[in-house]
């Protein structure tokens, strides 16, 4: 899986101030699901946490499967993949992803997030 991070300036019409982001680019991001992006951009740092973790014991073999997900996808992990199920389409099936790309890719944005959440409130 093709991934970068990056920090985009935006400026916020309800408090009339400059802000930054922190940003996950995700090249045709849509093969994975109309909502892929928003899906894991949204899932809160503990959370992602406990996914990592839990994706980490699958990949050595100490747990068989996990699921997890946010508001619309499911994600149903086993040693080999994660598939992407839509859960507002009766479960529709949307990726099929190697667990050890999911796991790489959540990793790195988890760090990625620990990094400049730190840098800012060093600032």
């Amino acid at each position: 899986m093709e991934y970068s991070f990056s920090i985009i300036d935006y400026f916020d019409d309800r408090d009339g101030q400059n802000k930054q982001a922190p940003n996950l680019n995700i090249p045709n991001y849509e093969q994975y699901g109309e909502y892929f992006l928003d899906e894991i951009t949204n899932i809160s740092g503990e959370y992602l946490e406990e996914i990592i973790t839990k994706l980490r014991k699958i990949i050595k073999g100490e747990i068989k499967t996990y699921e997890f997900g946010y508001e619309v996808y499911n994600f149903d992990c086993d040693m080999k993949e994660c598939l992407v199920l839509n859960t507002f389409e009766d479960w529709k099936e949307e990726a099929v992803i190697p667990t050890v790309e999911i796991f790489e890719m959540l990793k790195d944005w988890k760090q990625f997030l620990d990094e400049n959440i730190e840098n800012k409130s060093q600032s």
